[in-house]
């Protein structure tokens, strides 16, 4: 399978409501699931292992999730200032980071108001789909 049809299925997967998608081509078979307990699954860096759990109850915590796989980028370009710091208030649809994906940039935008309380990833790591990138907090 073309890596450009795998990349547009990603796409469309990440836009849509279905919980999983499988396609088989030929020699070829891919699975894209969404897990809808994610707060039990959620995959996180070292930075957020700073992060105590006091902090930041379940009941308050908003988490926004990578779209898709890539390389993440916190600021537009290298030498700009980040899309946000912990701290900032935010709102829904306000681009917050870049997922590289297939020499693709794709902007990740937050999709609830609130205050960053934490990020939970480092600039340039590669993210998994699904994975916990940002907290927010009302």
């Amino acid at each position: 399978m073309e890596i450009e049809k795998i990349e547009s299925l990603i796409k469309l997967f990440g836009r849509s409501a279905l919980s999983r998608l499988e396609v088989a081509e030929k020699d070829t078979r891919i699975v894209l699931e969404r897990k809808n307990n994610a707060a039990a699954l959620e995959i996180e860096s070292d930075a957020a292992k700073v992060l105590k759990k006091s902090e930041l109850t379940e009941k308050t915590a908003k988490v926004v999730k990578a779209p898709l796989v890539g390389t993440l980028y916190t600021a537009s370009e290298p030498n700009k200032p980040a899309f946000i710091k912990v701290g900032d208030t935010v709102k829904k649809g306000q681009t917050i980071a870049i997922i590289e994906a297939m020499k693709m940039m794709n902007e990740v935008k937050s999709p609830f108001d609130g205050k960053i309380a934490a990020i939970l990833v480092e600039n340039e790591a590669v993210v998994e789909y699904d994975q916990a990138l940002f907290k927010l907090e009302d």
